[in-house]
């Protein structure tokens, strides 16, 4: 979970729809 806010918070900074698209439940 830590790893996916980190993830998340890093690419929804860096744009918006990368942030969309890994914010889907992959696992």
């Amino acid at each position: 979970m830590v790893t996916h806010a980190l993830a998340d918070k890093i690419l929804f900074s860096g744009t918006q729809a990368t942030g969309i698209r890994y914010y889907s439940p992959t696992c």
